[in-house]
């Protein structure tokens, strides 16, 4: 059974779509494995540099680009995959059980149709924007220390000026400052 989730447009009093109500439903693996495959070949061809980690993460790895990539994108690879999310993911369900399908003309503001696109990517991949930004951070803040692990220890920096203590000081029990590993010694 696909999963679903309604959508209530919130907002002020002079929003349009204020109270409108949708139900997006999740397409299914195949189509969704395809859908992804066709975004990232739009991505690809239009030039961009999709990082190979992003492109082997599948979903959450297209969401990681976000929208910013798209922009770089030509309108007529993009286009289609707009129209095929809310086509065949989005339903207008303005009461109770009542569900219609997809229609542009429904929506008057630009930023319905953003939150409907967030909300669909979430159902998708189970993670909302922001905890796919933080994601995103993570991942390259630990491959940026994976990658400065494996470089030579290169270090610009003047040795230490704290000084020593021999074993038997009474200071010794204090870790010593070690420019090269984290272990600190004790007697």
């Amino acid at each position: 059974m696909r999963k679903e989730v309604y959508v209530t447009i919130a907002g002020s009093a002079d929003n349009r779509d204020n109270g409108k109500r949708f139900l997006i439903v999740e397409m299914s693996a195949y189509d969704l494995e395809w859908f992804y495959a066709r975004a990232l070949m739009a991505l690809g061809t239009s030039g961009i540099t999709v990082p190979q980690e992003l492109a082997d993460a599948g979903a959450i790895g297209l969401a990681l680009l976000g929208y910013q990539v798209f922009m770089g994108a030509s309108p007529a690879a993009i286009e289609p995959l707009k129209d095929e999310m809310m086509a065949r993911c989005v339903r207008f369900a303005p009461d109770g059980d009542i569900r219609m399908g997809w229609n542009p003309q429904l929506v008057e503001e630009v930023s319905t149709l953003r939150s409907l696109r967030e909300k669909w990517l979430e159902l998708h991949t189970g993670f909302t924007l922001a905890e796919l930004a933080r994601n995103l951070k993570e991942a390259v803040s630990a491959k940026m220390a994976a990658q400065a692990s494996l470089s030579p220890n290169t270090s610009t920096s003047p040795a230490s000026s704290e000084p020593s203590f021999p074993s038997n000081s009474p200071r010794s029990t204090r870790p010593k400052r070690s420019t090269g590993s984290r272990t600190a010694t004790t007697s």
